[in-house]
């Protein structure tokens, strides 16, 4: 399989392209992905938040994704995004309780937030 390239942009433009970004969130990465068997490789920035879980597909323009994502820092503590410009913080969250029978779930949020959900369901 020969890699195909679904961006014509290299990784070097693109890191320049999203530096802003880049500088803000150090655990964010430029990366290319095979999305096929014929070898298409699709650009994405991966680990927003640090989350492994997540990326962001970067389109063939990317102007506009870099427009927006360069006044934003991720912070993975919060889980948020936090917009530099207006200086306005968007916490990521739910109102739902969560099943703390899920491993990865329970593992995953911090002692004292699993006993106030304990406390309160």
């Amino acid at each position: 399989m020969q890699d195909k390239p679904k961006t014509s942009h290299t990784n070097d433009q693109l890191n320049t392209i999203f530096s802003s970004f880049l500088a803000a969130n150090p655990l964010s990465k430029i990366k290319r992905i095979a999305i096929d068997r014929e070898g298409t490789k699709q650009a994405v920035i991966e680990k927003p938040w640090g989350d492994a879980s997540v990326a962001f597909d970067v389109p063939e323009d990317p102007t506009a994704l870099s427009a927006i994502l360069n006044d934003l820092r991720l912070p993975s503590r919060f889980s948020a995004i936090w917009h530099q410009d207006t200086k306005d913080f968007e916490v990521i969250w739910t109102a739902y309780a969560l099943a703390l029978d899920n491993e990865e779930v329970r593992h995953a949020i911090p002692v004292d937030v699993v006993l106030l959900l304990s406390l309160i369901s």
